[in-house]
C-alpha cells in the first residue's frame, strides 16, 4: 500500500511539475540568427516580432532565468504570474551557469532564449521593460566577433519608495550577489555557480559604506562584522563554505573575493 502511495505521489509530483513547465518554451542561441525567429534583427537594434510578448527581461547567467526574471517584479504584481508559474522548477535549469538570458513574457507565457557565452553573446544589464516601442541596442565587437545586448529602460528589481533616493549601481549589484549568495548556502550547489555569481554580481568601486552595511546584514548566512577603522572584512558561511570579500571604506572599492571550504583537507598520507 506505501509503494502505491509513493508511486501516486511521484506521478502527481511530475504532473504538476510538467504543467507549471508546459507554457515555457526555450531556444538556444549560438549566433545571432538565431534570434531571427523571434526578433527583427537590425544592424545596430533588436525589436521582439510576435505581439503577444508584452515583457522582455534580461536575467543574469549564474542559475535560473525565469526567477531571475520573476524578481524584478513587485510583490503585488501579478500581472505576469501565470507566465512565471515555471519559475524555480525545471524549465529554470535551461539557464545554466555562464549563460545570459532573455526572457519573453506574454500573461500566460514564457520564452527564455538562451546567449551563448562560448560564441561571443551575452547581455549588458538586468531588468525587465515593455516590449511596446522598445528597440533592443545591438553593439558588434570586431576584434573578438562578440555581440553584447542592452535593454533600454530596464526597470530596477525593487521599487524604492517616495522620498527614497536611487540606488548606487554598486548597491544594486551588491543586493543581487547577496540575495544569490543566501540561496547558494541554503542549498549548497556546486562551487562553478558561486563562482559566477561573483564574477557577475560582486561590484568593485563606487560603494557607499551604509549602502554596503544595510545590504549584507540582510543575509542570514551574514558573518559578525569586525570592527576596523579602514575596513570591513565581509563574509557569509554556512557548515560547508564561506564567501566573503574585504571592503575599503575610504575608497569605496571591494578586493579580495573568496570562496573556501569550510573543512580542513585530510592529512597526506605517509
Amino acid at each position: 500500500m506505501l509503494a502505491v502511495y509513493g508511486t501516486v505521489l511521484v506521478f502527481g509530483f511530475l504532473l504538476y511539475s510538467s504543467y507549471r513547465d508546459s507554457n515555457v518554451s526555450r531556444i538556444s542561441v549560438s549566433k545571432l540568427s538565431d534570434l531571427d525567429e523571434e526578433f527583427e534583427v537590425g544592424v545596430s537594434s533588436l525589436q521582439v516580432k510576435n505581439p503577444k510578448f508584452l515583457k522582455v527581461c534580461f536575467a543574469g547567467d549564474y542559475v535560473h532565468a525565469l526567477k531571475d526574471a520573476q524578481q524584478w517584479f513587485a510583490a503585488k504584481d501579478t500581472e505576469f504570474k501565470v507566465a512565471l508559474r515555471a519559475a524555480g522548477g525545471p524549465a529554470d535549469v535551461f539557464n545554466d551557469d555562464e549563460h545570459s538570458s532573455i526572457v519573453l513574457l506574454s500573461h500566460d507565457s514564457a520564452l527564455i532564449l538562451q546567449l551563448s557565452w562560448r560564441a561571443g553573446l551575452s547581455v549588458a544589464n538586468f531588468g525587465c521593460a515593455s516590449v511596446d516601442g522598445a528597440d533592443i541596442e545591438l553593439k558588434r565587437y570586431e576584434t573578438n566577433s562578440s555581440v553584447r545586448l542592452f535593454l533600454p529602460g530596464a526597470t530596477p528589481k525593487s521599487p524604492r519608495g517616495p522620498g527614497q533616493a536611487r540606488a548606487t549601481l554598486c548597491a544594486q549589484k551588491l543586493e543581487r550577489f547577496v540575495e544569490s549568495i543566501d540561496e547558494f548556502l541554503a542549498q549548497d550547489p556546486p562551487t562553478r555557480f558561486m563562482s559566477a555569481a561573483m564574477r557577475r554580481y560582486l561590484p568593485e568601486t563606487g560603494c557607499r559604506v551604509e549602502e554596503v552595511i544595510r545590504i549584507v546584514r540582510a543575509s542570514k548566512f551574514l558573518v559578525p562584522l569586525p570592527e576596523n577603522p579602514a575596513k570591513y572584512s565581509i563574509a557569509f558561511d554556512n557548515l560547508d563554505w564561506r564567501i566573503g570579500f574585504v571592503f575599503e571604506k575610504n575608497t569605496g572599492k571591494i578586493t579580495d573575493p573568496y570562496i573556501g571550504s569550510r573543512h580542513p583537507p585530510p592529512p597526506p598520507f605517509s
